[in-house]
């Protein structure tokens, strides 16, 4: 190496802490963005398979009480599992991507975005596995016992 030389941006150290911040707030926001996109496609899915499973017509074709029991523990619960995993997964990313950075705006910007991903995982579990789910099977058990 050539005792002369010097790089400027290692040798200023907030050039080098300005650009690792800026680093962890893309990283942030686009596991945020990608989050968030990823999650309401999957939720789509979610409410698609369920309202199938509670009218008990796939593509206008009626199907039994079996197959719908069956998508429900095979479609719609793992749907269900993972978006509320995943979301789970990347709010604790975010979290610690937010405690290694200098800067306490992109520390904070990443606590939002977690907080923000921990809610919908939150939403999902609460609302979907405890509400809509007892739901499903409840009009499961209920069209068995017409049939």
């Amino acid at each position: 190496m050539n005792p002369g030389f010097r790089c400027e941006a290692t040798d200023d150290i907030s050039t080098v802490s300005g650009m690792w911040n800026l680093i962890a707030t893309l990283a942030i926001l686009g596991a945020t963005i990608l989050a968030y996109t990823i999650g309401m496609w999957v939720t789509r899915m979610i409410n698609d398979r369920g309202d199938e499973i509670l009218y008990g017509v796939v593509k206008g074709v009626p199907v039994s009480t079996k197959d719908r029991w069956f998508m429900l523990f095979t479609n719609w619960l793992p749907y269900a599992l993972f978006l509320i995993g995943f979301l789970l997964i990347v709010a604790i990313g975010n979290v610690r991507i937010a405690k290694v950075v200098d800067d306490p705006t992109v520390a904070t910007f990443g606590y939002l975005c977690a907080g923000f991903l921990a809610m919908g995982a939150l939403f999902w579990l609460v609302l979907g596995l405890a509400a809509t789910f007892p739901n499903m099977v409840a009009a499961i058990r209920k069209s068995e016992s017409v049939q």
